[in-house]
């Protein structure tokens, strides 16, 4: 990971993302959280909150575009916040879990990050394992009630060809679309210390994502892609 500049001077104004869309306007007061700008080579641009426990924020520019690299157009993602802390009450929480019950994502210490767009891939494969979660509800999908029982869910699949993805559960569903992205982005090796996927991995194994993602990939807001017709 490259080595970070920090700015701590005070900071008025409105933040430029390097996507080129205006996102919002952080003010500094001893009341915000918004502590530091953090530029390096990748993040040049872009602007990071250093947020304590128990605050959130909106997603940052890199999230975003790195969001979009999967989902698209398919999630307002104006609408999204990350918390530094735990859903329930009293850190109830796991350490080792991060949750979307409610189109909000919750991540504990071990897990939270300022910006997943420069975090390591496995972190990444998370982030985007709980976006799926943001998509689900987005479309339609009561999120918080099936998440109640996630404790319980299998995330393990196959990829059959006559498959498509409202096959599946509903993690069964983030854990294909996340597997999917670490292997399209980070390339064999990073996918095998991820997956959840189970069966024979022979040549076309990106041809057998993209089959089963096939209406989701076409078109993120096609309900063929969540819902069974």
């Amino acid at each position: 990971m490259p080595a970070l500049n920090t700015l701590a001077a005070p900071f008025f104004g409105t933040i430029f993302c390097a996507l080129g869309q205006k996102m919002h306007a952080y003010f500094l007061t001893p009341r915000h959280s918004v502590i530091l700008i953090i530029s390096s080579a990748i993040t040049q641009g872009m602007s990071i909150m250093v947020m304590p426990k128990g605050q959130s924020r909106p997603l940052t520019c890199g999230e975003v575009s790195l969001a979009k690299s999967v989902f698209k157009c398919g999630i307002i993602y104006s609408e999204v916040r990350i918390y530094h802390g735990s859903y329930f009450p009293f850190n109830m929480q796991s350490e080792d879990y991060a949750m979307a019950p409610n189109g909000n994502i919750y991540f504990m210490s071990k897990l939270y990050k300022d910006d997943f767009y420069i975090a390591f891939d496995t972190e990444q494969h998370i982030f985007i394992h709980e976006m799926a979660h943001i998509w689900q509800r987005q479309m339609g999908m009561s999120v918080r009630s099936r998440g109640l029982v996630s404790w319980a869910a299998d995330y393990n699949y196959s990829l059959p060809n006559y498959h498509t993805l409202a096959n599946y559960s509903m993690e069964q569903q983030a854990a294909i679309i996340a597997d999917y992205f670490l292997l399209k982005r980070y390339g064999q090796a990073s996918w095998q210390k991820g997956r959840s996927m189970t069966g024979i991995v022979g040549p076309d194994l990106m041809e057998k994502y993209e089959n089963v993602l096939r209406y989701f990939l076409k078109d993120p807001r096609d309900r063929q892609s969540l819902w069974q017709r």
